[in-house]
């Protein structure tokens, strides 16, 4: 415990710039973000299953979808729920937020081996903690998921650099726990998981020894998710993990690895990261000094992933570096008066560091973004989120609509949660769809989105009846929409207005009356 307590001065800014962050998040947003609907509907099915694997997830496309994905993290959802008595909502809001606080712990232990630093590990953390590319995927409601597995990849990075230099037995057991945990929690997590223990043996080992301790925590880990293992495939078959392999852009899909490996994906804020600059001009400076660790590494989890919170570790690592190995020595020496060392870093480096804080909370309550920006591009943005009016609506939906009614929704994409708060049968929709291959969930999307961009209620019945799609009802977010589009649905025969109010349109839908 010594030992880490002095870590602590250079991982508090960090954990505290985390803190506002998520705090900023809570103040502007009552309620949850995107991508937990379904989070929190595969935890209801643990619950009522008594804590046994659930074979179904019901209401997302008709029949539902199989449970497949990897459970660990909504039988911890479920069981924070039950334990304090949390509704859906609320603990979406607020685990996400917790786990982007503790993943710093390993995110700082993981730059602090790598790069031999305290004070280094303390700006990567900090640029992690602030950086949009990796909060807007977990302080966002869906981190009720990927914050855990992020949490749990981080810590086996930490462990894996310490195995691959010191080959002691305990940190292949560690390993092996935190691989399984990663891989109990998110796939894609654990591919990021396994491409970080390639490049760690291949640049830091290349030792036999490290090949055999490596994979062994890659056994070790597939025997702790065994369980979940064995359980799909004896019910599923390998299908599911073959299917959602074709998905997302599959595994090394050729072009966001090309914009992912020159940074080029244009920030659509008013606000230049920093740090694209400086990651470009630190890999430069690596190269230079033959020091391949951290660009093979990035140039790896580009083609595996793709993904930018695993790349933006490495970016953070890499800006680090070059902030204090480059650039401050570089204001020292041109610096026209004189003053301390560790003055002239604490100017430089707390002056960016103010700067990724106030440019962070601008996104985290998306503000400012481009004019040019359309309603579902979130990628520059944090992701859409519900309104009073949603709830309100998904509730009477609830209280007032048949148990076996079918819903299809349009409008800002709050649809996916519109099954659990409803307990209603959404037809369309891509969330989980993965799971039963690439051309359903295609397919599914492909229309959700179609329907999104219609202009009016013509468009809409064309799109359904063209998809063989006929729901019993017709569910319209409306802030955003176009007002034409608006009044074209509450005119049109094919849809009969039962409900609205300021976010939302509830229409009984009658094709035969077109």
């Amino acid at each position: 415990m010594k030992p880490f307590r002095r870590h602590l001065p250079f991982l508090a800014p960090a954990i505290l710039a985390s803190a506002l962050l998520s705090g900023g998040h809570l103040a502007v947003y009552e309620y949850p973000t995107l991508t937990a609907g379904l989070f929190n509907e595969m935890a209801n099915q643990v619950a009522v299953n008594d804590y046994s694997l659930p074979r179904t997830i019901p209401g997302y496309t008709e029949g539902g979808l199989p449970f497949t994905y990897p459970p660990l993290m909504f039988y911890v959802l479920a069981a924070v729920r039950e334990t304090f008595g949390m509704g859906p909502l609320t603990a979406s809001r607020v685990l996400p937020q917790v786990y982007a606080v503790c993943y710093l712990v390993p995110f700082y232990l993981l730059a602090y081996e790598l790069l031999g630093s305290r004070r280094q590990a303390g700006i990567a953390a900090v640029i992690g903690a602030t950086s949009p590319e990796i909060f807007k995927w977990h302080l966002s409601s869906g981190g009720v998921v990927r914050g855990g597995a992020y949490f749990f990849a981080l810590a086996g990075l930490y462990v894996g650099v310490r195995l691959f230099r010191e080959h002691r037995r305990r940190y292949v057991l560690a390993g092996a726990v935190l691989f399984g945990l990663t891989l109990l929690s998110h796939v894609r997590y654990a591919l990021f998981f396994g491409a970080s223990y390639v490049i760690f043996w291949a640049l830091v080992d290349r030792s036999r020894r490290g090949l055999v301790l490596g994979a062994s925590v890659a056994g070790g880990g597939i025997v702790v998710a065994s369980p979940w293992l064995v359980t799909v495939i004896s019910r599923f078959g390998l299908e599911p993990f073959v299917n959602a392999s074709g998905t997302h852009g599959g595994l090394a899909a050729i072009a966001p690895t090309a914009a992912r490996l020159l940074m080029v994906v244009p920030p659509r804020t008013e606000l230049l990261s920093l740090w694209h600059v400086l990651f470009l001009l630190g890999m430069m400076l690596l190269v230079a000094r033959r020091e391949w660790l951290l660009p093979a590494w990035f140039v790896l989890l580009a083609f595996v992933t793709h993904k930018s919170q695993f790349l933006f570790v490495v970016v953070a690592l890499v800006c680090a570096k070059l902030l204090m190995e480059a650039f401050v020595p570089l204001v020292r020496q041109n610096l026209e008066f004189s003053l301390p060392d560790r003055a002239v870093s604490f100017a430089v480096v707390g002056l960016l560091l103010s700067y990724s804080v106030g440019a962070g909370a601008l996104f985290v309550t998306n503000y400012p973004v481009s004019q040019y920006q359309t309603v579902f591009d979130a990628s520059n943005r944090m992701p859409s989120h519900l309104s009073d009016g949603d709830v309100e609506a998904m509730e009477w939906i609830q209280q007032e609509t048949r148990p076996d009614a079918t819903f299809v929704s349009a409008g800002e994409r709050t649809a996916e949660w519109l099954p659990l708060l409803s307990d209603r049968n959404l037809l369309v929709g891509y969330w989980g769809v993965e799971w039963e291959g690439a051309d359903e969930w295609q397919r599914q999307k492909s229309l959700y989105f179609s329907l999104n961009a219609c202009d009016d209620a013509a468009c809409l019945t064309d799109r359904m009846t063209e998809a063989s799609v006929s729901p019993d009802y017709f569910y319209l977010h409306t802030d955003g929409q176009p007002a034409g589009k608006i009044r074209s649905v509450e005119e049109s025969d094919a849809f009969v207005v039962v409900f609205s109010n300021n976010d939302a349109i509830v229409a009984e839908y009658h094709p035969e009356e077109v």
